[in-house]
């Protein structure tokens, strides 16, 4: 039975992807240790090549050579998948069954974590009741407008997002906007058109789309969770731009800290999700922090290595 369902070619292409997008994730990561790069855009740019390669590396490798999956060329292969996922781990148990496991609780947590919360999201902002409409004016710039619209949400938790409908918005609570002072609320607001700006970029679309596409593949699963991370960190340097005033922002964010004040001791996926994102909360704050350093200055030509280096090994592993 196992044997029927990895040998097929939709199984091919799914027990490939997931490996050639880890492998990519490996060599990617170290390439961004090694060369200790820390500009947000280049280290996002980077985590966008596990995610390409997660879709389009069997097809490809398939065109150049159709022979790949008979057992002649898997001989002189790095790794051959059809071997390792059927040694026999204990009770008929196998390293097969562990993988389809595996596929199995990523498709289960992009369902409950990420595609459900955004649908419920997207309803809830569709429906906004007890709102008021300010204007706040913004400093000059080339880049950005120089005035925003907001809605005010009758709510005491910290809010703020933003929507990319055909006219923008940017929606903040009623808590969160009589407890910010006027340099805080520009900063906050600056993050949101910063991400008005970005979210026009086709390429972005392109990864949420790949995103869904690689639901099961928990290689794109852990990347595309570091690629907005570095998102929000290229908005706040964006706000940081425009406003010149770093510490606003950092002021903003420690309002979206949490706390345990229950003294709850039980440990579920709501408070892990707390702690994490609280984590990344801390990151941006010591960021801004201590500052943006400048980094390694070839990213570029380490990228295109990277690119090379990632589709040359995964041509091996099959």
């Amino acid at each position: 039975m196992l044997t029927e369902l990895l040998t097929d070619v939709p199984s091919l292409y799914i027990v490939q992807s997931v490996l050639h997008a880890t492998v990519s994730s490996m060599i990617t990561n170290m390439g961004i240790r090694y060369f200790k790069i820390t500009d947000p855009i280049w280290r996002q740019r980077f985590r966008f090549i596990p995610l390409f390669i997660a879709v389009f590396s069997f097809p490809l490798y398939q065109v150049i050579e159709p022979s790949r999956s008979y057992p002649i060329w898997r001989m002189k292969a790095l790794f051959d998948s059809d071997r390792w996922l059927h040694i026999d781990i204990f009770y008929g148990v196998s390293t097969g069954h562990i993988f389809i496991t595996l596929i199995i609780l990523t498709a289960f947590v992009f369902l409950f974590q990420e595609f459900i919360p955004v649908i419920k999201n997207f309803r809830e902002k569709e429906i906004l009741n007890d709102v008021k409409n300010y204007h706040l004016t913004l400093s000059e710039s080339d880049r950005f407008p120089s005035s925003v619209d907001m809605t005010v949400v009758d709510d005491d938790e910290p809010l703020l997002y933003s929507t990319s409908k055909k006219e923008h918005s940017i929606v903040i609570s009623k808590g969160l906007f009589e407890s910010l002072n006027k340099d805080e609320l520009k900063s906050a607001i600056a993050h949101e058109v910063a991400h008005i700006e970005r979210n026009k970029r086709p390429v972005l679309i392109i990864v949420f789309l790949i995103r869904v596409v690689m639901f099961f593949n928990p290689a794109v699963l852990i990347e595309f969770r570091k690629i907005t991370q570095e998102e929000e960190m290229i908005c706040d340097d964006m706000a940081v731009s425009m406003t010149g005033n770093p510490q606003s922002l950092i002021n903003v964010l420690k309002r979206f800290r949490t706390s345990d004040e229950t003294g709850e001791k039980d440990i579920n996926l709501y408070r892990i999700e707390e702690y994490s994102q609280n984590i990344i909360l801390e990151e941006r704050i010591r960021r801004l922090e201590t500052g943006r350093s400048r980094g390694y200055d070839g990213c570029g030509i380490v990228f295109v290595i990277t690119v090379i280096a990632t589709l040359v090994i995964n041509y091996y592993i099959v």
